[in-house]
């Protein structure tokens, strides 16, 4: 057989090797929100799509990142009374939270997180609660960023 030959199924069997995905991919989401100061909470719920339809997915973590969050100097003021961020927008699934004057957390479960499933759309849901002082600002905005991976 010549080498050309042998040498094509070895080169095929390697860049499929290298295309398929595990079944417990480890994958991320982003997503933008923003939510008005009005000395209320507000709740914005965010959609993240891509996955399978019906399938499992474990939260293994998650992150904010405000990049509107008016504060004041040395009077200890900010905008942003709390921030907590819920998956599945479960109050029983928190992934993290956010306090005055913090305008970044992130968090890894150690161990398995919250499981959550997909719809037939292949689409999952987070809930954004969170206040902010009245007449201090007009709106708090940021990004979130959930760590998921597939459950077999």
């Amino acid at each position: 057989m010549p080498s050309g030959l042998r040498f094509a199924p070895a080169l095929f069997a390697l860049l499929f090797g290298f295309t398929m995905e595990p079944a417990n991919a480890l994958t991320s989401r982003s997503g933008n929100f923003a939510f008005s100061c009005k000395g209320l909470q507000d709740n914005v719920v965010i959609k993240f799509s891509g996955f399978p339809a019906n399938s499992s997915q474990t939260v293994l973590g998650g992150e904010i990142a405000l990049f509107e969050n008016k504060t004041e100097g040395d009077s200890g003021r900010s905008a942003t009374q709390y921030i907590v961020l819920f998956a599945e927008s479960s109050p029983t699934k928190e992934i993290l939270a956010l306090g005055i004057l913090q305008n970044y957390a992130k968090t890894l479960f150690p161990l398995e997180g919250y499981q959550v499933t997909t719809n037939g759309a292949g689409e999952t849901f987070v809930t954004i609660a969170g206040a902010c002082n009245q007449g201090f600002s007009q709106q708090v905005q940021g990004i979130v960023t959930i760590y998921f991976k597939t459950t077999p």
